[in-house]
């Protein structure tokens, strides 16, 4: 059964990656805070799994360790990062140009780059989590317990 250390080394590893991937067309700064986030959104995907149901034994996966949950939590990232993704790009390239055309020292050109850049924190670590949670799913699949399809317990 993979430990909290081999899910937060698969987890931060594969959102590194993939948003690094996904990081084209934002600025250098962007892609920092972009791919630093996601490393932070991976870390926590990696762990939520374990946090809601504990490795107390090994018949602790359930609704959380599921297929289900996994396939959820990627799909909802997907679609997030598709038109709304698109959207909060396009807002925070015209948050960049707006701040750039003001002079430096301009009082505004702070929290101008504060809103860019927390989008592209929400951004990256929104991916980052998807996929450290999903890469902690499909660890636990190659288990010898496996992870139920949507939950242990069927009522």
């Amino acid at each position: 059964m993979p430990g909290h250390r081999v899910h937060q080394v698969l987890g931060v590893s594969a959102a590194g990656t993939v948003a690094l991937a996904r990081s084209d067309g934002l600025p250098d700064v962007g892609t920092v805070i972009y791919c630093l986030s996601a490393l932070v959104g991976g870390s926590v995907g990696a762990a939520l799994p374990d946090t809601l149901e504990p490795a107390a034994h090994s018949h602790h996966r359930d609704v959380f360790h599921s297929g289900g949950a996994g396939t959820s939590v990627l799909v909802g990232a997907v679609k997030a990062g598709g038109s709304m993704g698109a959207d909060l790009r396009a807002q925070a390239a015209r948050l960049r140009a707006r701040r750039l055309e003001l002079p430096a020292g301009h009082p505004e050109r702070v929290g101008l780059a504060f809103s860019e850049y927390a989008i592209y924190a929400l951004l990256g670590f929104t991916v980052g989590f998807a996929v450290g949670y999903a890469t902690h799913v499909l660890a636990d699949m190659g288990t010898p317990r496996g992870v139920p399809l949507l939950a242990r317990k069927v009522a």
